[in-house]
């Protein structure tokens, strides 16, 4: 499909789904790593080292978002919204909200944002959230599943 136009997306849930793209119109071999891109209109992409600091180019950091499409919160659960929805660590004049994703990444030397892993044990399928460890933890209640 010469004509077709291919899109990269990449966003949680919390931002309203997507808040990067990245447009391919570059060859990628098939083990190179694509990019999810650049921030989605009034969105601003900030990657934190363990510091709290803005990343340097390359350095790996947490992936936070903050802008108009950024949720408020998780329905009626007032601590999970705390972890997930913290202050900008940049920013001490005024409340503003970021969204820390829980996700790694970094800023390339094209301005572009890699996606590196995440910091946790959570994976997404098909949408869904998942933890390894609830996956580990039932399995180990089965009669003859010791590891």
């Amino acid at each position: 499909m010469p004509a077709a136009m291919y899109v990269n997306l990449y966003g949680p849930i919390e931002i309203t789904v997507a808040c990067t793209y990245f447009i391919v119109e570059r060859d990628f071999a098939d083990d190179d790593k694509l990019p999810v891109g650049f921030p989605c209109r009034n969105t601003e992409i900030l990657v934190l080292n363990e510091q709290d600091h803005l990343a340097k180019l390359d350095e790996p950091g947490e992936i936070c978002v903050r802008g108009s499409s950024l949720a408020l919160g998780y329905w009626n659960n007032p601590e999970r919204s705390a972890k997930g929805f913290v202050q900008n660590p940049l920013n001490p004049h005024y409340p503003e909200l970021i969204y820390r994703t829980g996700d790694l990444g970094h800023w390339n030397s094209r301005g572009e944002l890699m996606f590196l892993g995440r910091r946790d044990f959570q994976i997404k399928h098909l949408g869904y959230r998942i933890e390894l460890g609830e996956i580990e933890h039932a399995v180990l209640t089965v009669d003859g599943i010791r590891n």
